[in-house]
């Protein structure tokens, strides 16, 4: 009995949690954007990210996630698979460190870029996904893209990444 109390709370938890505050406008919690397309809070937190990896700035790049141990996964296309199979370092899906990208940027001697087009989100006053097209480019070249979603939380300190995934292939010879 207790086990479907606990079922039964954690579900209205979800269904609540997972339907959308809209004002009177029809946007995710007063923010500008509409429910399905792009808010003022991803474009903030996308185009800080995006500064943040130009300018090779690792504090303001950490200052984005919720702490360093936000899981950030990169899963490998299919088209890119093979180049990795028989390297140990590299898996169908890999799992990164916040810091470990922050310390990169630092030391890469290369220019770093990051841009994000066509997010879509999903979410209210406390809870966000936001799911963008991006490409990664590493000294003045592209070398890799797909779509990247994030977690978005509303803490006290306001919204912060709690998570990512993203897809990453190379692009094709003739693209680059």
């Amino acid at each position: 009995m207790f086990a479907r109390i606990i079922s039964f709370c954690l579900i209205s938890i979800v269904v609540t949690g997972c339907s959308s505050v809209k004002d009177k406008n029809n946007s995710i919690a007063g923010k500008s954007g509409s429910m399905g397309g792009e808010s003022s809070v991803v474009t903030e937190i996308t185009a800080n990210f995006s500064k943040a990896v130009e300018a090779k700035d690792a504090a303001k790049f950490k200052s984005l996630f919720l702490n360093d141990s936000v899981s950030w996964f990169a899963i490998i296309s299919e088209q890119d698979a093979s180049r990795y199979k028989n390297d140990p370092r590299h898996k169908k899906v890999n799992l990164h460190e916040i810091g470990h990208f922050a310390e990169w940027l630092v030391k890469t001697k290369e220019p770093t870029e990051v841009k994000f087009s066509d997010c879509k989100t999903s979410g209210d006053t406390d809870v966000m996904v936001a799911d963008c097209g991006y490409a990664f480019y590493l000294g003045g070249k592209e070398s890799n893209n797909g779509r990247e979603v994030f977690i978005l939380i509303n803490t006290e300190s306001g919204w912060k990444i709690s998570g990512i995934a993203f897809s990453a292939k190379t692009p094709k010879k003739e693209d680059m």
